[in-house]
């Protein structure tokens, strides 16, 4: 897929999630034409159209397709403002194919070339479809979002780890950021966790499980644009924190609007006595809310803040009670829904313009240094000398 559907996830040509083809249809119809190679055997012009590929007799326009591959015999791109169309579907994936069945599309108006017999997928409906099969691929159970009218839930529910993350919840939250970008009708959004804690960093045992064919590099750029997805929703979002806020969680939660704690809850920056620096955006917010002595004292050191200290710097903007916690949250979400929406969206575009510039900067930093920390001699005499129980002895490079 391409930038024209919005898919992040992809580092150059390739899938991150392994997919490499996609068959709008049946697979076992169109199994004859599925070769490892690519999507050789498929005769529709509107079938390859951004990757996708659409068997003949399944195809997603009704049929109208048939073998002629010239540019000239598709449709203007600018009928595409013409067309409507909803999507049902079942998707299933298996090893490099995902398969959408039962695909149905109503149109408002077609704009087929039935002379010629060919057609192309609008830009709507390959946005559509991508995020269907995004939705399919990378669902995860342990980060889900459920829309209740205007207001949005994202819920951290890997409870058992106290909602540490992996690759997958990543990968999830990501594709939850990308949807709320399209769902206008949402104009407040809560991100909370199940659990004594709403998320305690990166799940350490599923570091160096993930996918081994991205470098550091890329795997740390697919990190800042699945993240960065929240500059570009138009709703606010209000994090509500109990337990532990700790690591590149904790950096999440100082990228977002509003933040409220729990009696109790604890924020650490504990990258540094792991060999690495923060690189997810949170010290250039917090830099901006606290200042260089504070920042330095958290990154430096670790320093544990808890829920009053945070409340004094600016970090939190109200302590309540653990049990009213998710009502107080739900109560802002409502107070800013009930409020004009484009007042809204313009107050945040001020406190924006003030903030952004600053913490997308950060990261481009960041994304350089903690890349040089990934290949530098310290770093690898830091994990030599933990893997053999001894004293480091550092170089300095």
């Amino acid at each position: 897929v391409d930038e024209d559907v919005d898919c992040p996830e992809c580092v150059g040509d390739r899938c991150d999630r392994g997919v490499d083809i996609v068959v709008i249809g049946d697979i076992e119809a169109a199994s004859d034409g599925l070769r490892a190679s690519g999507h050789d055997g498929f005769d529709c012009r509107l079938c390859t159209i951004r990757n996708y590929v659409v068997h003949r007799d399944d195809c997603a326009l009704g049929g109208q397709c048939a073998s002629d591959t010239s540019t000239d015999a598709l449709p203007s791109t600018s009928h595409q403002r013409h067309f409507a169309t909803e999507i049902k579907h079942d998707v299933h994936v298996k090893g490099s194919v995902a398969t959408v069945r039962g695909i149905e599309t109503r149109r408002r108006r077609s704009w087929c070339d039935r002379e010629r017999g060919t057609g192309i997928l609008s830009r709507i409906q390959l946005h559509l479809l991508a995020s269907v099969l995004r939705s399919a691929i990378m669902a995860d159970p342990r980060v889900t979002l459920e829309i209740d009218g205007a207001i949005a839930v994202i819920t951290n529910n890997n409870v058992e780890k106290h909602n540490a993350f992996d690759d997958p919840m990543d990968l999830a939250l990501f594709e939850i950021l990308g949807e709320l970008q399209h769902r206008p009708e949402v104009r407040a959004i809560i991100w909370r966790g199940e659990g004594k804690s709403w998320s305690s960093g990166r799940d350490v045992g599923s570091i160096g499980n993930g996918d081994q064919a991205l470098t550091h590099h890329e795997l740390m750029t697919r990190g800042h644009r699945g993240i960065q997805r929240m500059f570009e929703i138009d709703a606010p979002i209000i994090v509500p924190i109990q337990g532990w806020a700790i690591g590149g969680s904790f950096q999440r939660a100082l990228l977002c609007d509003i933040r409220i704690a729990a009696e109790g809850a604890r924020f650490m920056l504990p990258e540094v006595g792991h060999g690495v620096i923060p690189d997810t955006g949170g010290v250039g917010r917090l830099f901006q809310m606290c200042g260089h002595g504070l920042v330095s004292d958290m990154v430096l050191t670790g320093r544990l803040l808890d829920a009053h200290e945070a409340l004094a710097y600016g970090i939190v903007s109200r302590v309540v009670p653990a049990e009213q916690l998710d009502a107080v949250a739900r109560e802002m979400a409502e107070k800013i829904a009930a409020s004009p929406k484009v007042t809204v969206k313009m107050a945040r575009r001020v406190i924006r313009h003030l903030a952004e510039p600053e913490v997308v900067s950060s990261m481009s930093a960041e994304l350089i240094y903690q890349t040089f920390v990934n290949k530098s001699d310290d770093y690898a005499e830091f994990r030599a000398a933990r893997a053999e129980d001894r004293a480091p002895n550092y170089k300095g490079s």
